[in-house]
């Protein structure tokens, strides 16, 4: 996927939410899977929004899901040499890193508190 494509296709999803950004953990979970293929099924933009409103409405929940995440991605838990293993952490930091390139090429806007980005008013 071309780097223009992507930018667009995160524009699109970030404008078709509920509610109009997207957090770290919304794109770790969900955006970072577009276009892959997950049983049999080719994950589309669409898709992704229906996950992503889902998720939104777990609430409370949705920090107790993030926790059991993260200790299932704990790199203990995982045999092998480091590509066979799920690490959370670094996982988080890879999305922080893409957040924080997106936010320079001035089209979105990284909010390092609330850990999201939103289409820029201004460009």
């Amino acid at each position: 996927m071309y780097l223009a494509t992507y930018i667009e296709d995160i524009v699109d999803i970030i404008n078709s939410l509920n509610n109009a950004y997207l957090d770290e953990y919304e794109f770790m979970l969900f955006v970072s899977f577009l276009g892959k293929n997950y049983n049999g099924k080719n994950l589309t933009k669409d898709m992704i929004i229906n996950y992503i409103n889902e998720f939104r409405n777990l609430r409370a929940r949705k920090k107790i899901a993030i926790e059991h995440i993260a200790n299932y991605c704990n790199p203990k838990n995982f045999t092998g040499d480091k590509i066979n293993k799920k690490d959370f952490h670094n996982w988080n930091n890879g999305a922080q890193t893409i957040f924080e390139n997106l936010n320079m090429l001035g089209v979105l806007e990284y909010d390092k508190e609330r850990k999201s980005i939103t289409i820029r008013k201004k460009i």
